[in-house]
């Protein structure tokens, strides 16, 4: 997950300069220790959770006017691909495509009833091809997104999908204000497409933009040739 606190709410997934709680508030929320009176020029960060060297410049808060898309460009890319259960991933969000009946049943398993009542419930309010997002207390995961993907006939308009999906899964988890997200390995169960084409499409197009977080791909241990394609194309 994030690991961030918000010092005004308590809350996590977010720092105070994010916090909608009721900037008057005059009770404990402004304990001298978390001072945010200056902001790194660098990280953004407050002076009190920068993590770089002291001896660079910070700026008044009030000076400091930033979107969370402004914050977002100043990370980077973390890819990581490993063996594991998407369900045990600790990331603010899984991503899990749901047309795929078997990782869609077995994250739903994983889940609980009230997620299994809750997916069901949006699945009749929306049309197939919507996303849903549901919030997840029984995973290590903050929210679940189950996302739908259609390959084509054609590789080349498949590699396309494959794209369109993870930018759609990333654009969510990025308004969302989150840090971190895994993916599964798309395309290489039911639907039998060859891992070396899938792991390129996947890790080229993550690589290619960038994307201001902590990705990762996780491939179920038991997937061995799955886990060395990805591991090649990293």
């Amino acid at each position: 997950m994030s690991g961030k606190i918000c010092f005004k709410c308590k809350k996590p997934g977010h720092i105070a300069r994010f916090c909608i709680e009721n900037d008057t508030d005059t009770g404990s929320d402004h304990d001298s220790e978390h001072d945010e009176d200056e902001i790194c020029c660098e990280c953004h960060c407050p002076r009190y959770i920068c993590q770089l060297s002291p001896d660079h410049e910070f700026m008044p808060l009030g000076l400091c006017v930033l979107s969370i898309y402004d914050i977002c460009s100043s990370l980077t890319l973390n890819l990581k691909v490993n063996k594991g259960y998407l369900t045990n991933q600790r990331v603010d969000v899984i991503v899990v495509c749901s047309s795929s009946d078997g990782l869609r049943e077995s994250v739903l398993r994983a889940a609980g009833p009230h997620i299994q009542r809750a997916y069901a419930q949006a699945k009749r309010t929306k049309s197939h091809d919507e996303m849903i997002a549901l919030e997840c207390s029984n995973l290590p995961c903050q929210r679940i997104l189950f996302l739908p993907w259609t390959p084509d006939e054609k590789l080349i308009f498949t590699e396309q999908t494959i794209k369109t999906f993870l930018s759609k899964a990333v654009k969510y988890v990025l308004d969302e204000n989150y840090t971190s997200v895994a993916f599964p390995a798309i395309g290489c169960g039911q639907y039998g497409f060859d891992a070396d084409f899938i792991a390129r499409a996947m890790i080229n197009h993550i690589k290619t933009e960038s994307y201001p977080l902590n990705i990762t791909i996780t491939i179920c241990p038991k997937f061995h040739n799955i886990f060395q394609a990805f591991q090649n194309a990293n």
